[in-house]
């Protein structure tokens, strides 16, 4: 398993939204000043003045950067994600899940403490998906099908308030198991630190949006921003886009893990970037990375 990690050159913090309103003020500054210059050859001061500060907060922005957007691996302790509709069936004699780009995180970051889950309200509809012809001696067997047991009495059925406990319940019984199996070695998880948004339509961008940011802000007073890592992985486009917005705040940090063996781990520092020749770069580092992958 490889593990990448990309970063950029703009967080979300006061200097940043200062560096862009600046900025944004000195295209129009520095012009005006020129032109009163040329205008009756006085008033020099001024462009010098608007160039000079425009110059060193170009200088000067980069080693702030280098200095405060360095997060350790271990500082990663709540993992934010979606969860697909689950499968687990045996497909030309191997066993196949899409639970994996879920359980990745939490064997490649062991100080994760907390799961955040936007909950699907169609979670429940996949059930039929999780066969039973998979050989019982695979280790997750059990665990997929105490799962199974419990939420096929949803099948077909919308997630919704009044049933989203026990559903949930099952769900997070079956994450600690299987992160159990799959990672030993690491602290186990405690369900109780596992929580939920409401039941929501994973095609519905504004709804997904105002449930994860709720649950978020939530824990922020216990969890500062750099203890957050979003995973885009599991669920719909609309998913990864509101999991990518969620991400752009602070230190957070942004992973998406590969769909198929052997499930590469690839971390983002989502930070908003300015310039165009930040996001070429970025461009063609991940194109190169994904050609040798």
């Amino acid at each position: 398993m490889r593990t990448a990690t990309y970063e950029n050159t703009l967080t979300g913090n006061i200097l940043d939204i200062s560096f862009v309103v600046y900025f944004i003020f000195s295209c129009e500054w520095i012009p005006n000043a020129l032109m009163n210059y040329a205008q009756n050859g006085q008033y020099w001061h001024e462009p010098v003045v608007y160039i000079g500060f425009f110059v060193l907060a170009i200088v000067f922005k980069p080693f702030y950067d280098v200095s405060s957007s360095d997060v350790d691996k271990s500082v990663r302790k709540v993992l934010v994600t979606g969860v697909s509709i689950m499968f687990y069936k045996n497909e030309n004699g191997k066993t196949t899940t899409n639970l994996t780009p879920l359980l990745k995180p939490f064997g490649e970051y062991e100080n994760i403490e907390k799961a955040l889950v936007l909950l699907s309200k169609d979670l429940a509809k996949g059930v039929e998906r999780i066969g039973n012809d998979v050989e019982e001696s695979h280790p997750l067997y059990n665990c997929f099908q105490e799962y199974r047991e419990i939420v096929k009495n949803y099948a077909g059925v919308e997630v919704s308030t009044d049933n989203a406990k026990e559903i949930t319940d099952a769900l997070s019984n079956l994450i600690k198991a299987c992160v159990k199996i799959e990672y030993p070695d690491r602290k186990e998880i405690d369900i109780k630190n596992i929580n939920y948004t409401n039941p929501v339509d994973y095609n519905d961008f504004q709804v997904c949006e105002k449930e994860l940011y709720r649950l978020i802000n939530g824990i922020r007073n216990e969890y500062p921003d750099e203890n957050i890592l979003v995973n885009i992985s599991p669920g719909t486009s609309v998913v990864s886009g509101v999991m990518t917005i969620n991400a752009i705040e602070g230190n957070r940090g942004l992973i998406y893990t590969k769909q198929y063996p052997p499930f590469d781990l690839v971390e983002f520092n989502p930070d908003v970037m300015l310039f165009h020749e930040h996001i070429e770069k970025f461009k063609d580092e991940l194109h190169e990375r994904q050609s040798k992958g």
